[in-house]
């Protein structure tokens, strides 16, 4: 009897032994639970620190760039004002020369033009062809002529003439010489002392292709005394 009970003793104390063995495990991994836990907490925390920290960097940085870009607009919007205003200036400017640089032209070609009178550079007297100038009409259909006709040195004496005027080309392939009188206006009759502008109009024929005019003068002081004939050649040349 005696060792019946001793051996359900035994047993009843292994089996609290085993309980008890069970607690205390469970209470460790429960602590160790507890323990992983709180670590985890911790990491995330400085996660959580080093991302709020980083996001103030970059947040910082983004205020810096958008400072700069906002400086570099500033400076972009000064820089083409400037452009512009330099632009308007310069346009100005060449305006201004451009008609000064005609101004002084025209000088030059009225101070030449009244030297052929007073004094030619090659010193000779007479009826000369100043110049002989085409442009087109604004209908575009013929041109305009122009010619200048003075009388160098001696003025004591009016001069009369005529002018004949010829326009040299081809057409189909073949040298042809046309008067300007059977293609448009006959030049006027000269009748001056210092110089006469001549004028008016001409077509020409289709498919003549212009090379040149050719301008003579036949005159005489007053229509008295010996006639003197004077001929000049121009390239062909329309001004705009």
């Amino acid at each position: 009897m005696n060792g019946v009970v001793d051996k359900v003793r035994a047993i009843a104390g292994n089996r609290l032994a085993l309980v008890i063995a069970g607690i205390l495990l469970l209470a460790g991994v429960f602590t160790a639970g507890i323990v992983w836990s709180s670590l985890d907490h911790v990491e995330q925390r400085r996660a959580y620190r080093s991302a709020i920290n980083q996001a103030a960097r970059l947040s910082a940085q983004n205020a810096g760039l958008m400072r700069e870009n906002a400086d570099l607009k500033a400076r972009i919007a000064k820089i083409e004002r400037q452009l512009q205003v330099n632009r308007i200036a310069y346009d100005n400017l060449t305006a201004q020369l451009k008609e000064s640089t005609g101004y002084v032209n025209e000088l030059r070609e009225d101070v030449d033009f009244y030297q052929s009178i007073l004094s030619p550079r090659d010193n000779e007297a007479g009826v000369k062809v100043q110049g002989w100038q085409v442009a087109p009409l604004d209908s575009g259909a013929g041109f305009h002529y122009k010619l200048t006709v003075v009388q160098a040195l001696n003025h004591d004496k009016s001069v009369t003439g005529e002018t004949t005027i010829y326009i040299d080309g081809t057409r189909g392939g073949s040298m042809i010489r046309l008067s300007l009188r059977d293609i448009g206006d006959p030049p006027a009759s000269l009748d001056f002392r210092y110089f006469q502008v001549v004028q008016g109009r001409f077509t020409l024929p289709e498919a003549f292709q212009p090379l040149a005019t050719v301008v003579k003068i036949v005159s005489s002081p007053a229509g008295k005394g010996r006639k003197t004939e004077v001929e000049r050649k121009f390239e062909w040349s329309v001004r705009g």
